[in-house]
């Protein structure tokens, strides 16, 4: 029993593992968490000024067919005819990618927060201010049917993304010096920051969802909460180690007991007729 709850707490630590608690801005598509191991998604970046992810309808159907999504982590790119909203954009809404383009987010806003059960996102604004898009990047070796999904329009002015990568999952500097990009991305310029921080206004939980657990209301409290949870399930589990500990201990000195007065004790029976015997003061047998 004890070796179970240590595989079922051990594998909850790897799980939470993954998930950075607080991860600090580099560029608008690298952060640092709190063990210093970076997100990076440049991998994921195109440079040529189209989008990674182009024109994904929406995954749930909550939305008009025609309604489709453009997105690009990194670096900007740029959807429609001369005057189009979506110029220089990270990401976009079009009907069909033919018309009515709007931008849902800029590449010089993304900050990362935390949103669908405390997994980490990249968050964006549009220029105007008027839309906010959160990118929710969960740590996956590729295992699912696509890696990137459209759950739309949550409400307020909110669409939701969501990107299942490998290039999710925290890694080591050496590991990200591996990529070959460009060296600017990887610093903290003053031109490549949010000229102002956004204010994240969690939205609620949206109607459909995909292959990810359902999520609950989006976390109200800071991250930190996650490390509050394991150490409440390591206190459990010491608790648990103890009673099991004693249990088996008390178990112990019970069969050792019988071990020891089994074959020491010997019961003399009860005799069940009187027994003569010989009086010396009267010198007679009664």
């Amino acid at each position: 029993m004890a070796s179970t709850l240590l595989l079922v707490f051990g594998s909850i630590g790897l799980s939470l593992a993954q998930i950075p608690i607080t991860c600090e801005r580099v560029s608008p598509c690298i952060c640092k968490d709190q063990n210093g191991r970076f997100v990076d998604l440049r991998p994921l970046a195109r440079q040529d000024g189209t989008p990674r992810y182009h024109d994904v309808p929406n995954f749930g159907g909550r939305e008009p067919s025609k309604t489709v999504y453009s997105y690009n982590p990194c670096f900007g790119f740029s959807e429609g005819p001369a005057g189009s909203a979506c110029k220089d954009v990270a990401v976009c809404q079009s009907s069909n990618g033919t018309s009515e383009f709007v931008d849902l987010g800029d590449q010089r806003s993304a900050t990362f927060s935390h949103f669908d059960n405390g997994n980490l996102s990249v968050v964006y604004n549009s220029k105007d201010k008027r839309y906010q898009t959160i990118v929710s990047l969960y740590c996956s070796d590729g295992g699912t049917e696509r890696e990137f999904y459209v759950q739309g329009d949550i409400g307020s002015g909110t669409t939701w993304l969501q990107l299942f990568t490998k290039y999710a999952c925290p890694r080591n500097e050496s590991d990200i010096d591996e990529f070959e990009f460009d060296h600017w991305i990887t610093e903290t310029m003053a031109g490549s920051q949010p000229e102002t921080e956004p204010v994240f206004t969690t939205p609620p939980p949206p109607h459909v969802v995909t292959m990810t657990a359902l999520p609950g209301p989006p976390p109200t409290s800071s991250p930190a909460t996650v490390s509050l949870v394991v150490l409440l399930l390591l206190a459990i589990l010491v608790c648990v180690t103890l009673i099991l500990a004693v249990l088996v201990g008390s178990m112990m000195v019970r069969s050792a007991r019988k071990i020891l007065f089994r074959d020491s004790v010997v019961y003399q029976p009860v005799p069940t007729e009187p027994q003569a015997y010989y009086d010396k003061s009267f010198g007679i047998i009664l």
